[in-house]
């Protein structure tokens, strides 16, 4: 619990949780956002532009804003959210296999709720771009209520006599009123132990408790006891609020994200690059004037040269009478092939092999072998996030289970289903080199590697083939 004059939150998790933000708006395209002053910085070395972005002109001596902004200009493929969205369809693009010895039914039920399917799926989505998520279980009207919380509201405190170990999860919110013109902020927290939940409220202001806030037993949650007035308790057996974690930092608490830094500033020069680059070819479209300096008059503040299209027009060169126009020369090729480095980069460091994003785009594919070895990495690492996405779906299933039925569910068996798997024909062809092109595989055997199914599901398909041999007046299939 927090003390009377308490700050109920450090400099460390602000910074955190602003890092978190930019993360997830990298996630979702939002990169203007993010790059906004960065491409700002860049353009004012070649452009007149203001601290917000805005290009101006020079007119009667002073710089006027000709409300454009930049942001019109801003260009920006997202191709960290792409390799995001790659590792997530790769996980989860269909449900694994769940099965428990205890109650199939139940997990049967869980495996096609589309809610769950959606919720591990922004899991997936937050565990690459921020590194982490937190899932709560709970019980509401005898309904399982499973909520994916907004990382901004987690805060992992460690053991004061161990930094690398959980002592609690805390899941804090705030709740802002005003009444006869008069703002109070409540804070709402839920301390979240391996066998208890101890709930409490505060007043705060600017981030510093104020007071604690009495609590009555209201009826409300008979679940829960009261310790005293301020605060009251729930049991629990093991944690209601999960993490899954993507690659666990040496701290062992928090994980890193898939946004490395060399990612993310590759992701941004490709995004200022691209800016720049609009901006240059609408100069080439929308060039500007010179004309002979008779149209131009000297500016007596400045000293300078101005023609009445501010901003449009230039003088030639002494003598020469001629209008026309400037030509600019944007050096394209050089910045399209910068770029193409970078989105390499960008690939590189995330672990995902271009080819995932050249299927269909008339790139030929020798086999599904070929297939396999170019996706080595990439495979690899959905691999590990599928690891971690199955210690979530154990927690989360036997969590519910326990406040559904208030007994212990046990292990959960998850099959995840092949990521790349070979075609037929491929299959086809190790069997036939395993046995020398000679049948000496058991039929079930052959069924069972070529079609993948379980040794039972095997034998039920060789009895319908039977069956439906038998109707025809042919030869069963075991002789």
């Amino acid at each position: 619990m927090f003390k009377v004059g308490d700050k109920w939150i450090t400099e460390k998790d602000i910074r955190r949780i602003k890092e978190d933000k930019d993360n997830y708006d990298l996630f979702e395209g939002e990169h203007w956002e993010v790059f906004k002053y960065d491409t700002i910085a860049r353009l004012k070395l070649g452009f007149q532009v203001t601290d917000e972005g805005f290009f101006t002109n020079m007119m009667n001596g002073k710089l006027v804003s000709t409300g454009v902004n930049a942001e019109s200009f801003f260009i920006s493929e997202n191709i960290l959210g792409e390799c995001t969205d790659t590792y997530t369809t790769l996980t989860l693009s269909e449900m694994p296999e769940l099965t428990s010895e205890t109650n199939q039914a139940f997990i049967d039920e869980m495996s096609y709720d589309i809610g769950f399917h959606d919720m591990l799926l922004e899991s997936a989505n937050r565990q690459s771009a921020i590194g982490w998520a937190a899932v709560k279980t709970r019980l509401v009207d005898d309904e399982i209520e499973i909520e994916l919380l907004d990382n901004e509201h987690i805060f992992i405190i460690p053991q004061s006599d161990n930094r690398n170990k959980i002592d609690y999860i805390l899941y804090a919110y705030k709740i802002e009123e005003e009444t006869s013109n008069k703002k109070t902020v409540t804070l709402v927290t839920e301390e979240h132990y391996v066998d208890k939940i101890i709930y409490v409220n505060y007043l705060i202001e600017n981030d510093t408790v104020k007071a604690i806030i009495p609590q009555t037993a209201d009826g409300t949650h008979p679940e829960r006891y009261y310790e005293d007035n301020y605060s009251w308790e729930e049991n629990t057996t093991g944690y209601r609020l999960i993490q899954i974690l993507n690659n666990t930092k040496s701290d062992g608490i928090l994980a890193d994200t898939d946004y490395t830094d060399t990612a993310v500033s590759s992701q941004r020069e490709y995004a200022i690059r691209g800016t720049q680059t609009a901006i240059s070819m609408d100069k080439t479209l929308n060039p500007t004037l010179q004309a002979p300096e008779g149209l131009f008059t000297k500016n007596p503040a400045t000293g300078k040269m101005e023609a009445n299209i501010v901003g449009k027009a230039i003088p030639t060169a002494e003598g020469d009478k001629e209008v026309k126009y400037v030509e600019y020369n944007g050096n394209y090729d050089i910045i399209m092939e910068y770029k193409k480095t970078l989105r390499s980069d960008i690939y590189r460091e995330m672990g995902v092999a271009p080819i995932v994003f050249e299927i269909g785009s008339g790139v030929t594919i020798p086999s599904g072998s070929a297939m396999r070895k170019a996706l080595f990495r990439t495979i690899a690492e959905t691999k590990k996030k599928q690891t971690q996405m199955s210690t979530l779906i154990n927690n989360v299933l036997n969590i519910a289970y326990s406040l559904k039925y208030n007994a212990e569910l046990g292990r959960v068996g998850i099959k995840w289903h092949d990521i790349m798997p070979l075609d037929a024909l491929e299959m086809a062809q190790i069997v036939n080199t395993r046995t020398g092109n000679k049948p000496t595989m058991a039929q079930i055997e052959g069924i069972m590697v070529l079609d993948g199914k379980t040794e039972e599901q095997a034998r039920q398909s060789i009895n319908e083939i039977n069956n439906n041999i038998k109707d025809v007046g042919g030869v069963n299939a075991n002789g």
